[in-house]
């Protein structure tokens, strides 16, 4: 703005003389033109008038200059930058979704325009700048690295979705209206819910909460809140309060009196025991009991002991059937999900039985062992292969007599084998193999002329007796 007014004022001043010396040399100055007289008079303008700042380059450079001012002034701009948006994913996902123009900032409407972000899976492990999106109102942010998060600021947040992080801290204190919170699976010790008056559902559990206070959450619909450290939980005011999981906690007295009637019918009228230090009951809803505690916990109804605590005996799981699907290879440990069934029952992991694995990182035979949990006791055990990545870049190139097949090389195996043939399924293809990881390509000869052939390669690496095979490529045709 500085220079824009000094380029004004010079401007001003040339005009002035201009006028005054062209009037001059129209009426006669002595023996001076016009022209002289302008010159004369710029002489006589002082110095540090016109070395005070440096022109700019051209009139776009003071405009541009001028609305950065503005737009900052106003609250206009948000640079998409480190300062801004620290963690690199989230930024990268910023300037791909939400810079509709591509100009590297967020403009007021750009800001307005969003209301939902999921970045889900992003490795994200600051979510810094989340606070610029005031008109935000669902927010996914699950299976990251995120420790702390604020979404303070975010008043018009309905759904928060954050689960599967390593978080230790979050703020929800302005979110007068969110609707559903999972946040189930972190590190929080402390969970301020005085500000979510609108709560429905809440899913914090398998975190390490030592006190739950829902006095403010009347409108709770549904709590699962077990695996944490509660020694009590006062549900007086939850009197919409429809499905409870709250077993594997601490807690020696329960009262659901005031709780929906639906909820408080389901216990009276039906009692199962599903498994040792955990019962569920009432009918079933889905996947979800009307109630689940631990049958230590007394629950009361009406002042009354409808339940005291009876447990069956633990189960073995010798005789589960453990599955796990193939994998490929990425040069990381993989942790695949089991799935585990006894007697005609899907087991629920973290709750009957807990999960380990051996030889998981490289190509071939994996491990994955399962250990009983609850009222499960023992272990079962499956392997899962672990085969190459799948060959990429497949080409076919005509040449004399040949067809020359070429593909990106794979780390970590011990060849190629080629399948090629007239048919599109393969069906009495010939097979040739590369044995060597370092040749991406094949000469295929023999081969008839002005006929189409199918072409698919995958990658094998043999490990002991056993031979490991990526997925065949695409088959790709070429005319010879």
């Amino acid at each position: 703005m500085k220079r824009a007014w000094f380029v004004l004022l010079v401007a001003l001043l040339a005009a002035m003389i201009f006028n005054a010396a062209l009037a001059e040399g129209l009426q006669g100055d002595g023996d001076r033109t016009g022209e002289q007289a302008i010159a004369a008079r710029a002489v006589e303008l002082p110095v540090s008038e016109v070395s005070e700042a440096p022109l700019p380059e051209s009139g776009n450079d003071m405009v541009s200059a001028d609305f950065a001012v503005e737009a900052a002034a106003a609250g206009k701009g948000v640079a998409i930058d480190k300062d801004n948006f620290p963690d690199e994913a989230f930024r990268g996902y910023v300037k791909e979704e939400c810079d509709q123009n591509g100009d590297g900032a967020l403009s007021e409407d750009e800001i307005k325009a969003v209301y939902e972000i999921y970045v889900d899976e992003y490795d994200i492990a600051s979510l810094k700048g989340i606070e610029w999106f005031r008109n935000l109102e669902l927010l996914g942010c699950s299976s990251n690295r995120l420790t702390s998060l604020d979404v303070s600021g975010c008043t018009k947040l309905v759904s928060l979705s954050c689960q599967d992080n390593r978080l230790t801290q979050l703020n929800v204190s302005g979110c007068t209206k969110l609707w559903d919170l999972y946040c189930q699976s972190n590190q929080l010790t402390a969970l301020d819910l005085s500000g979510c008056t609108g709560l429905v559902k809440l899913r914090c559990n398998d975190n390490r909460l030592t006190r739950l206070d829902l006095s403010k959450c009347r409108k709770l619909e549904e709590l699962r809140c077990f695996s944490n450290q509660l020694t009590s939980l006062d549900l007086s005011g939850n009197t919409a309060l429809e499905k409870l999981s709250c077993y594997n906690n601490k807690i020696a007295r329960i009262d659901i009196s005031k709780c929906d009637k639906a909820l408080a019918d389901a216990v009276a009228e039906a009692i199962e025991t599903t498994d040792k230090g955990s019962v569920a009951f009432g009918r079933k809803i889905g996947s979800f009991y009307p109630l689940e505690t631990d049958s230590t916990t007394a629950v009361i109804v009406n002042g009354k002991t409808v339940y005291g605590g009876k447990q069956k005996a633990a189960k073995s799981l010798a005789k589960a059937k453990v599955i796990v699907k193939a994998q490929t290879w990425t040069g990381k440990a993989l942790t695949p999900k089991a799935t585990v069934k006894l007697g005609g029952k899907t087991l629920k992991k973290d709750k009957d039985y807990t999960v380990s694995y051996t030889n998981n990182s490289a190509i071939g035979e994996a491990t994955v062992t399962v250990t009983g949990k609850g009222n499960y006791t023992g272990t079962a055990k499956a392997t899962f292969r672990i085969n190459p990545k799948k060959v990429t870049g497949l080409k076919l190139e005509p040449g004399a007599g040949k067809l020359t097949a070429s593909w990106n090389k794979v780390s970590g195996v011990d060849g190629y084998q080629i399948e090629y043939g007239l048919k599109q399924d393969f069906k009495g293809a010939k097979k040739v193999k590369v044995q060597k990881a370092e040749t991406a390509q094949k000469a295929l000869t023999r081969l008839g002329a002005g006929k189409t052939y199918y072409v698919r390669v995958r990658a094998y690496k043999k490990v002991g007796k056993k031979t490991y095979c990526s997925a065949w490529t695409k088959g790709s045709q070429a005319t010879k």
